[in-house]
């Protein structure tokens, strides 16, 4: 069995396009199947589109914060290195962020989130799976009042 959900996460990781195609429905049906792969599957579909976004955020502040850097005469580097301290500003990462995040939320925790949101909103059902979670996580943990710091890097 753990061979089998192994494998399944496996693959799902490695599919480059996990997600193409599937809507709530898709990924209510795979997260609550006692099959071992749809369960992988819905690990990869959720996983994926939580890193995704919150990627894509990152990289649309980071482009834009870069850009008014460059804009007011600052060289490549120094734009670049601008962006990243901006970013690791809790207000700016929250700025650009859907959802405040959270530290330590399990797989199960998730997927409760999800099922919960569809529950509450079954017109969801047909949207994209990506956007199902992205949505569901911005009703779950919204920005207003969120007090979410980046990790402090560990003393060398």
């Amino acid at each position: 069995m753990r061979i089998k959900m192994a494998m399944a996460l496996l693959l799902a990781a490695l599919s480059t396009q996990a997600s193409a195609g599937y809507t709530g429905k898709d990924l209510l049906g795979l997260c609550q199947s006692p099959e071992a792969f749809s369960k992988g599957l819905c690990v990869g579909l959720v996983s994926s589109s939580i890193n995704a976004y919150l990627q894509g955020s990152r990289l649309t502040a980071h482009s834009l914060i870069a850009s008014i850097a460059r804009n007011a005469g600052q060289g490549p580097a120094e734009a670049n290195e601008a962006a990243n301290q901006t970013l690791l500003k809790p207000d700016m990462f929250i700025l650009f962020n859907g959802y405040c995040p959270q530290q330590n939320l399990t797989q199960g925790q998730i997927n409760d989130i999800i099922f919960k949101h569809l529950r509450d909103n079954p017109g969801e059902l047909t949207r994209p799976a990506e956007l199902v979670v992205i949505n569901a996580m911005g009703a779950a943990f919204p920005m207003q009042g969120c007090t979410w710091e980046p990790p402090k890097k560990a003393a060398r």
